[in-house]
């Protein structure tokens, strides 16, 4: 962890779970948004993913 940057700092707390660290650099901050950001994007797509496949779908499991 040592040879991380604080913006790769940042990233792996935020990938990692972790709270993101008290006094640290903007950079830090930075790399710790832009994962969460990531994140949040990812679980929308997925969400968004599973809307549309349910709706297309839905019929299979209905009785005719």
């Amino acid at each position: 962890m040592d040879k991380l940057s604080d913006y790769e700092k940042g990233e792996y707390d935020a990938y990692a779970g972790y709270k993101a660290e008290a006094d640290q650099s903007d950079e830090y901050y930075f790399g710790y948004g832009d994962e969460y950001a990531r994140q949040q994007n990812e679980t929308a797509r997925s969400e968004a993913n599973l809307e549309y496949l349910y709706k297309k779908y839905k019929h299979i499991g209905e009785a005719k």
